[in-house]
């Protein structure tokens, strides 16, 4: 991953959502082809290429609730539709498609389909779900494909730091388990309530410190959850929880919030450590 080129996070992009495509448009020509436009002028040998981070859920439905048959079949359009959007020619740089200067990464939520079990850590996203995109992208790409991988991720960026994508309502789960946790109604409960998440966490060292009835994890893998060492940065992509930016024992921890509800998502620039939560009207 590029050390200086800005990374997109962006979380729960329902597809399905009447807002979220319309959106991700104005984002991706307001925002991510400037910064490609710049980043591909570099007269390096290798140009800087920036990042887009997907976080799920991809659909507001649950797919535990509707037949695999018809999660797949709707994730396959709604997929195909990101795919057009992320292609379109208005995106093209001269004789390039943006798609081929960026480095997509797609990382699952809780009710999204992916392969096995949905325990943690949660596995990629099912592939016959996610075809018509990739399918999309190689053709515009000359074969190059987007990055599907697990939730928790881990990348190395910079001179050996690291930071930490999670895709989990642990907020919500969180105040199942405490009545200390705020609802997050003003400023001052975000603060404390995020604050307080950040630090169970860290101190806990470990992103899903619950009983297995509130998380259900594979154990012989559990080791991917654990935050020792702690990483430089923590993205907490969390549905119930509002966007926000903390720091606890040295590591940044920010929630990009939810792109389909209210447009934010955060720009990330790993050169200086930079967090900017944002929003598209």
């Amino acid at each position: 991953m590029s050390r200086d080129a800005p990374w997109l996070v962006i979380a729960n992009c329902h597809l399905d959502s009447p807002a979220a495509l319309p959106r991700l448009r104005s984002l991706l020509v307001g925002l991510a082809l400037p910064i490609c436009e710049h980043y591909c002028t570099t007269k390096e040998k290798v140009p800087k290429r920036p990042v887009i981070i997907f976080l799920g859920d991809f659909t507001s439905r649950t797919s535990a609730n509707s037949g695999a048959q018809s999660v797949t079949s709707s994730y396959r359009f709604r997929f195909g539709e990101l795919g057009a959007a992320l292609c379109a020619p208005e995106l093209d740089i001269g004789q390039e498609s943006m798609a081929s200067l960026i480095d997509l990464v797609f990382i699952p939520g809780p009710n999204d389909p992916v392969a096995g079990s949905p325990a943690l850590p949660r596995g990629r996203l099912l592939q016959q779900a996610i075809q018509p995109l990739v399918d999309r992208i190689k053709i515009k790409t000359n074969g190059t494909a987007p990055i599907f991988t697990t939730s928790p991720a881990r990348f190395r960026f910079g001179h050996g730091e690291e930071i930490v994508f999670h895709r989990d309502d642990l907020l919500r789960k969180l105040r199942q388990l405490s009545r200390h946790i705020a609802g997050c109604a003003n400023h001052i409960e975000l603060v404390d309530s995020s604050a307080h998440l950040a630090k169970t966490l860290l101190d806990q060292c470990h992103l899903a410190p619950f009983a297995p009835s509130l998380s259900p994890k594979h154990w012989n893998y559990d080791h991917t959850l654990r935050l020792y060492p702690p990483p430089s940065i923590l993205c907490l992509s969390d549905d119930t929880a509002p966007p926000f930016t903390t720091e606890y024992e040295n590591v940044k921890v920010f929630n990009p919030g939810n792109f389909a509800c209210d447009g934010s998502f955060v720009l990330f620039r790993p050169n200086s450590g930079e967090i900017e939560i944002s929003r598209v009207p």
